[in-house]
C-alpha cells in the first residue's frame, strides 16, 4: 500500500508538498510504513531521481519527529536513505515549531542518531555538514543538554566514539562548528577581555581599592576571569609597587579563587581575612603558566616573593611589606603594639610613618573593619601624652586619618568616625566632634574663653578645646598672643580649622599670616577653608573636592560632575597624570547624589554628558568598560541599599524606552546596568530578574521596540556567561540570540545551563 502510494505519487510528478499533503490527508494510517518505504527507495534510487529524496525530505521538514521515530535505526537500508537523503538536502529537513521543547530536542538528537549510523567516513562528514545548516538543529541538540539530558548523552557518546574512530573533519564553516559545539564537550567560557581589557584593569584597581572587598561583582565570575585579574593586578603592582595592591591580591583575590577552586562560594565568609600563604600558593599553582608567561612574569618567582620571610628592619614597616608581601596582615597588628607601648619614640614613629602612607594604611583600616577599634586605641592613647613633640605627632596622625575618612563622603564609615567622636565627653571627643562639625558649641563654654585658661589648661587636648572656645567667643582680638601660642603649641592650628568650619568666617583667614605646620593633612584642610569662607565663584569646586564642601553647594554638583566625566572620558591630561584623584572626586560627587536621594538624576545627568564625548579611546568595548566602571562606583556609593541600585535600573529602563538611542548608547546602558547589578549583593536577585523581564517582553511580542531587541541582546550576550546570573534566567531567554541570529550564542547558552561548575580555568 505504502509503496503504491509512493509510486503514484510519482507517476503523477506531484511536488513535494503536493506528495506531504496527499500523505496527511488520506494515509496517515500509514505514514510509519511510507517513511520506511520511501527511505529505502531512497537508499537504491538513482542520483538524478532528486523527487524521490526530495519527498523524504519534505516530510522530514513538516513533521520531523513523526518522521524520524519511524525509521528503524536497526535496518541499514532506511537509515541510509536517511543519510543520502540528509546529504543532499540535510539544511531543510528540521524546522521545528518549538525549539525549546522537549519533543524538537528528541528529534534533533533522533536525526543526529540517523546520521551517525553512516560507516562511511566521506558520506558522513558530507551529511552533517548538510544537516548543520539545519539552522535550529545545533541549537535544539545544544538545549538537549537541559531538557532531556540522559537522550543527549546517549548521542554524545556516539558521536564521540564516531570521531576517534573515523577521523571525521566536518569542521570547515562556522555552521559546522556550530553543531560540533552543539554536542562536544568543550567550556563555552569567554574570553576573560569579554570583561576586563589590559587598557582599563589599572583603572580598575585605582578605582576600587578603597572598596574592593565590597565589590560583588569580583564573586560572580569564573576561574578564568578571576585568574586574569589576578595577573593582571600582579602586573600592575610589578610595575607600580602600592601597598593596597598587595591587600587586593592576597587579602582579597586568593580567599575567592579559593573558595572557587574548592566550590565553596556559597558559604564565602564575607568578614575580611588574613594572608594565608598555604591557600595563596595552592591558587598560584592552580593558576596556568600562560596567564603568567603573558607578562613575563616567572610563577615561582612570584610564589618566593610573597611568601619570603621578613628579614629586616629599615624603619619603616609599610614601606617594608612592598619588599615582604606576606606582612600584610601584621601590619595593624604591628602599629597597635607600637602605639600602646610606653615607649615615647615608638609612639612618635608609629605616627610619623602612618602620616607618610595615611592612605595606604586608611586603606586597611576599613578593608579591615578596624576603623573603630584602631581610632579608639589612638584617642585613648592621646588623652595621656604629655610630651609636646610626641603628642603633637599623634594628634596629627589622628587628625590625618579621620579626615581622609570623613572626607569622601562614605556614610557607613562617617558613621563610624561619629559613633566613635560622639560617645565619650573626653576632650579629644569633644574637639574632633566640633572640628567635623557633628556637635554644636556649648554657649557655657563663653565664661571660659580666656588667654589664661589657653596657657593653663592641664593637658595639651584641653588647651585645644580651650583655643577653640576663646577664638568662637572672642575671635582674633588679641591676634599676636595667638600667633604665640601656635608657635609653642602647633598642635592647636586644628583648632583654627574647628572654627574656621564651624562658623565660615573670613576672620579665620587672617590667622594664617603665619605659616602652619608641613604637614600633607593641612594643605587640604586649608584649601577646604577657603572655598567655604570665600566668594565661592572664585573656585572650581573641583579643584578642592571634599564631601562637605560639595554637599554645602548643590546647585554647583551638576557642572562638577561634568568635569569628571569630561576629564574621564576625555581622556584629558588631569585623568591621565592623577587617575586616582579624578574617580576619587567623582566618588565623592555620587556621595553627594545619594546623599541627597539624588540618583535617578545623577543616572540621567551621566547618560546626558557621556552620550556627547567624542570617542577619544578609539576602542568602543574600553568606552563600555569605563561606563560600567561607573556604574559600579555608584553601586558601591549606596553601601548596600539595594533600594536605589534598584531605582538606578527602573530609571535607565525607561530612558531607553522613552528616548531616540543609537546602538552605542544602547551598549552603554547595558554596561551601566550590568554594573548596577553586578556590583552590590544586596537585592542582586531582584535586579536581574527585572532586566530579564524586561528582556523577554521581546520574546513576548509586548514590545517590539528594535532597540530594546538590540538592549536584550547585548545584555544576555554578557551575562549569560556569569553562572549566578545564568541560573535566574530561563531558558525562553535563548529567543533573544535567535531573533538576532546568533547561533552560537543560543548554543552556549544551553551549555552553561547545563553546566552546573564553574571552577574552570582556561585560556
Amino acid at each position: 500500500m505504502s509503496s503504491t502510494v509512493i509510486r503514484d505519487c510519482w507517476n503523477q510528478g506531484l511536488k513535494p508538498e503536493e506528495f506531504v499533503e496527499v500523505v496527511v490527508k488520506n494515509h496517515m494510517d500509514s505514514f510509519e510504513s511510507i517513511v520506511q518505504n520511501l527511505a529505502i527507495i531512497c537508499g537504491v534510487s538513482q542520483e538524478e531521481m532528486v523527487l524521490i529524496y526530495e519527498y523524504l525530505a519534505c516530510l522530514f521538514q513538516k513533521y520531523s519527529n513523526k518522521t524520524s521515530t519511524a525509521i528503524d535505526l536497526n535496518n541499514r537500508d532506511q537509515t541510509f536513505g536517511c543519510i543520502l537523503t540528509f546529504s543532499k538536502f540535510g539544511e531543510k529537513i528540521f524546522n521545528p515549531d518549538i525549539i525549546d521543547s522537549i519533543d524538537s530536542c528528541k528529534t534533533a538528537l533522533r536525526i543526529l542518531e540517523i546520521t551517525l549510523t553512516c560507516h562511511d567516513n566521506n558520506l558522513l562528514g558530507l551529511s552533517l555538514t548538510k544537516i548543520s545548516q539545519s539552522h535550529y538543529l545545533p541549537v535544539c541538540v545544544a538545549a538537549s543538554r537541559v531538557l532531556c539530558p540522559e537522550c543527549f548523552q546517549i548521542i554524545q557518546s556516539k558521536f564521540e566514539n564516531l570521531k576517534s574512530n573515523f577521523d571525521i573533519k566536518c569542521i570547515k564553516n562556522h555552521l559546522e562548528v556550530n553543531l560540533v559545539s552543539s554536542i562536544s564537550n568543550d567550556a563555552p567560557h569567554p574570553s576573560p577581555k569579554m570583561f576586563f581589557s589590559d587598557h582599563v584593569i589599572s583603572v580598575f584597581f585605582i578605582l576600587f581599592h578603597t572598596m574592593f572587598s565590597k565589590l560583588y561583582l569580583l564573586r560572580l565570575h569564573n576561574l578564568s576571569v578571576m585568574g586574569f585579574i589576578y595577573i593582571t593586578l600582579l602586573d600592575s603592582f610589578v610595575s607600580s609597587p602600592q601597598l593596597t595592591k598587595v591587600y587586593c591580591l592576597t587579602c582579597v583575590l586568593v580567599p575567592v579563587l579559593h573558595a572557587k577552586m574548592h566550590n565553596e562560594m556559597d558559604n564565602y565568609n564575607d568578614s575580611p581575612q588574613d594572608f594565608d600563604i598555604d591557600k595563596f600558593i595552592e591558587v598560584m599553582n592552580n593558576i596556568p603558566d600562560d596567564y603568567f608567561k603573558k607578562y613575563n612574569i616567572s610563577k615561582k618567582e612570584h610564589i618566593e616573593e610573597f611568601c619570603k620571610p621578613y628579614s629586616t628592619n629599615t624603619g619603616n614597616y609599610l614601606k617594608e611589606v612592598l619588599q615582604f608581601p606576606s606582612l600584610i596582615s601584621q601590619i595593624l597588628p604591628h602599629y597597635k603594639e607600637m602605639i600602646l607601648s610606653d615607649n615615647l619614640d615608638l609612639i612618635k614613629r608609629a605616627s610619623t610613618e602612618i602620616i607618610a602612607n595615611n592612605s595606604d594604611f586608611c586603606f586597611i583600616l576599613y578593608s579591615t573593619n578596624k576603623i573603630e577599634s584602631f581610632l579608639t586605641i589612638l584617642l585613648n592613647k592621646l588623652e595621656h601624652i604629655t610630651d609636646l613633640s610626641v603628642f603633637t605627632e599623634l594628634f596629627f596622625c589622628i587628625v590625618s586619618i579621620i579626615s581622609e575618612i570623613w572626607r569622601s563622603g562614605d556614610s557607613t564609615n562617617r558613621k563610624i568616625i561619629e559613633t566613635i567622636v560622639t560617645s565619650s565627653s573626653n576632650p579629644s571627643h569633644t574637639l574632633f566632634s566640633l572640628f567635623l562639625h557633628i556637635s554644636s558649641v556649648d554657649p557655657e563654654m563663653m565664661n571660659y574663653a580666656t588667654i589664661q585658661n589657653i596657657y593653663n589648661a592641664p593637658s595639651h587636648i584641653e588647651r585645644c578645646c580651650s583655643f577653640f572656645h576663646y577664638l568662637y567667643f572672642i575671635g582674633i582680638q588679641n591676634l599676636e598672643t595667638l600667633f604665640d601660642l601656635l608657635q609653642q603649641y602647633p598642635y592647636l592650628w586644628i583648632s583654627v580649622f574647628a572654627w574656621g568650619f564651624q562658623t565660615n568666617s573670613k576672620d579665620s583667614l587672617k590667622i594664617f599670616k603665619i605659616k602652619f605646620p608641613n604637614y600633607p593633612i593641612f594643605s587640604n584642610l586649608f584649601s577646604q577653608l577657603i572655598i567655604r569662607v570665600s566668594d565661592d565663584k572664585k573656585f572650581a569646586l573641583t579643584d578642592y573636592a571634599d564631601f562637605d564642601t560639595l554637599i554645602q553647594q548643590p546647585q554647583k554638583l551638576n557642572l562638577e560632575i561634568e568635569n569628571y566625566l569630561n576629564y574621564i572620558f576625555g581622556k584629558s591630561q588631569a585623568f591621565l597624570q592623577y587617575p586616582a584623584s579624578v574617580f576619587g572626586n567623582f566618588i565623592m560627587c555620587c556621595h553627594c547624589f545619594s546623599a541627597m536621594n539624588r540618583e535617578k538624576e545623577l543616572v540621567l545627568l551621566i547618560f546626558d554628558i557621556v552620550s556627547k564625548v567624542p570617542d577619544v579611546y578609539g576602542n568602543e568595548e574600553i568606552l563600555e568598560m569605563m561606563i560600567g566602571i561607573i556604574s559600579s562606583t555608584m553601586s558601591l556609593v549606596f553601601n548596600g541599599n539595594s533600594e536605589k541600585a534598584f531605582i538606578v535600573i527602573q530609571s535607565l529602563l525607561e530612558f531607553l524606552s522613552n528616548n531616540e538611542t543609537g546602538i552605542r548608547e544602547v551598549k552603554l546602558i547595558v554596561s551601566f546596568c550590568n554594573g548596577m547589578i553586578t556590583s552590590m549583593k544586596e537585592g542582586f536577585e531582584e535586579r536581574i530578574r527585572y532586566v530579564v523581564d524586561f528582556c523577554q517582553s521581546v520574546i513576548e511580542g509586548t514590545n517590539k521596540s528594535q532597540k530594546i531587541s538590540i538592549f536584550a541582546y547585548y545584555f544576555m550576550k554578557v551575562v549569560i556567561y556569569i553562572k549566578p546570573i545564568r541560573d535566574l534566567i530561563p531558558i525562553s531567554a535563548f529567543h533573544i540570540f535567535n531573533l538576532n541570529g546568533d547561533l552560537k550564542a543560543s548554543i552556549d547558552f544551553f551549555k552553561m545551563k547545563a553546566d552546573s561548575h564553574d571552577n574552570l580555568i582556561c585560556l
